[in-house]
């Protein structure tokens, strides 16, 4: 896996509070409030995260980020 950046950090961070809060994960709406920041922004954010290694994701599925173990630097 590569190194992550600032922001994608903050993702990680928000979806991993989210799902240890809620016992499910965000949806890409939900995380653009946490973030403040658009749906779309968060969306580049989690294929990029998922091109990296770092969650997998359901294209057309809500709440169905799954975060890979070992993300955390």
């Amino acid at each position: 896996m590569t190194k992550l950046s600032i922001k994608q950090k903050q993702t990680m961070e928000a979806i991993a509070y989210f799902i240890n809060t809620n016992g499910y994960p965000p949806t890409t709406k939900e995380l653009s409030k946490i973030l403040n920041t658009s749906p779309s922004a968060v969306f580049k954010k989690l294929m990029i995260l998922e091109e990296k290694g770092y969650i997998k994701t359901s294209i057309g599925k809500a709440r169905s980020i799954v975060v890979m173990k070992g993300w955390e630097e």
